[in-house]
């Protein structure tokens, strides 16, 4: 069980709310004989993601007192098979890296876009200051942690950062692919095509490095973030649903 237990412990989570959670993304660990054997372990949260469409395996875990908790969908664009449409790019804004210096407006745009959002937020057991540190923490560290992202692009509008989007390369056995990290906008500029232009950047990112698709995550009921992906000539491919269990 130890190394059951070490694979599935989350410490940087455990840190942050001050209980035991686990993260179990592999259906078969999602049993309840491991459900026990973490409970003895003095787990007492265990957060899951699965697979949408697995009906099955979210009966099975709100049988054993998970509750859903949020739903997300998963955008691909083929960047060898479509071409980037720029239609939505606002040539107002002036997109650059993100460098250290950016790091107190960038954790005030997180804190205030992400308030309310993503199973973290809809789980009201969770202390809601530390959820705010957890979308706070990974923009910064996004910045310049290369675990995190390998590109992290900003949007400024006369001076001011009006938002930004990160993104990690992965490799397969067929080449490069990249997908979006952390991104949000502020409260002010959310009618400026911010969001679609750092996109945009994102996939001229993408394609300059001969990526072969790139991916994004959001969550179902984010409707803006969903057009924007949409209007691009993004495509869902997979859809996943993320459950918690106190046990």
């Amino acid at each position: 069980m130890n190394s059951l237990f070490e694979r599935v412990y989350s410490e940087v989570d455990s840190l942050r709310f001050g209980v035991k959670v686990a993260k179990i993304n592999d259906e078969k660990f999602l049993s309840e004989e491991v459900f026990q054997l973490l409970k003895e372990e003095g787990v007492q949260l265990i957060m899951s993601r699965v697979r949408s469409e697995d009906i099955a395996l979210i009966n099975y875990l709100e049988d054993n007192n998970f509750r859903i908790k949020d739903v997300q969908l998963t955008y691909r664009f083929d960047l060898a098979k479509n071409k980037i449409n720029h239609a939505y790019a606002n040539s107002a804004l002036h997109i650059r890296e993100a460098t250290s210096a950016d790091a107190s407006d960038l954790e005030a745009i997180a804190a205030d876009c992400f308030s309310n959002y993503g199973h973290y937020f809809a789980d009201k057991k969770l202390n809601e200051q530390a959820v705010v540190e957890v979308y706070k923490d990974w923009t910064t560290r996004a910045i310049h942690d290369n675990d995190i992202s390998d590109k992290f692009f900003v949007a400024e509008h006369q001076g001011k950062i009006a938002g930004y989007l990160s993104f990690k390369e992965r490799i397969t056995e067929n080449g490069v692919y990249s997908f979006g990290g952390i991104g949000a906008v502020g409260k002010n500029f959310q009618s400026a095509n911010v969001f679609s232009s750092l996109t945009i950047k994102g996939l001229e990112w993408g394609l300059a490095n001969n990526h072969l698709w790139q991916e994004h995550n959001v969550l179902n009921i984010n409707y803006p973030v969903n057009r924007v992906f949409s209007k691009l000539g993004f495509y869902i491919y997979k859809s996943e649903t993320t459950l918690h269990a106190w046990l």
